[in-house]
């Protein structure tokens, strides 16, 4: 009879111990499944406060803002500078130790331009509601998506929403790529292995 209250007492804490995580979990907390996913896809996001906007505001559908994070790409290489030839040495005289000095109005190369901003980028998603097991595979195939057009790690805000909701990407040096968005396709019904099979992509990655 001891025992049986034992292991009643037992059981009830374990509920709820278990209800007051799950309140917590809602509350605010991060769950195990959210903080994996923030944890794993940091790198793509950029900054762990884009991955925690990016995995939230796939969960629940709501504004997903990313902010600009590294270097944008660097200007493009401009013309050489035209140097005028120095003036010739007097006749009779050798030229100085480290040359003549450069006449009046000699041309002085202008600084080099600056790289191009990293801009800030924000959607709301059009499928509502996720679990996390489809908000992990929505960001890995954006991921992969972004790979096959020749992109790499760190991706811009740009980019990144690009590819979840359609529009042009390209390199620093390259010409421009369509996308279409993992989510305007998950929005028209098609399943996660349709998607990855149109996109020439791989659901299990």
């Amino acid at each position: 009879m001891g025992n049986r209250r034992v292991t009643r007492a037992a059981l009830i804490a374990g509920v709820l111990l278990a209800a007051s995580f799950s309140s917590f979990g809602q509350g605010g907390g991060a769950l195990p499944a959210e903080a994996a996913l923030i944890g794993k896809f940091t790198s793509f996001a950029g900054s762990q406060e884009n991955a925690i906007s990016l995995v939230n505001g796939l969960r629940s559908g709501t504004l997903v803002s990313l902010q600009p994070f590294g270097p944008g790409c660097p200007p493009a290489p401009g013309p050489g500078p035209v140097i005028p030839p120095p003036a010739p040495p007097l006749p009779g005289f050798p030229p100085p130790p480290g040359g003549l000095p450069k006449p009046p109005g000699a041309f002085t190369p202008p600084p080099p331009p600056a790289a191009a901003p990293v801009l800030p980028a924000s959607f709301t998603q059009p499928t509502g509601n996720m679990g996390y097991g489809n908000v992990g595979i929505a960001i890995n195939l954006a991921q992969q998506q972004l790979v096959k057009a020749g992109l790499k790690v760190p991706f811009t805000p740009l980019q990144i929403r690009a590819s979840f909701m359609g529009g042009p990407v390209s390199t620093c040096t390259g010409a421009p790529t369509m996308l279409q968005g993992i989510l305007v396709l998950r929005a028209d019904k098609d399943g996660w292995g349709r998607i990855g099979s149109k996109l020439g992509l791989s659901v299990s990655d």
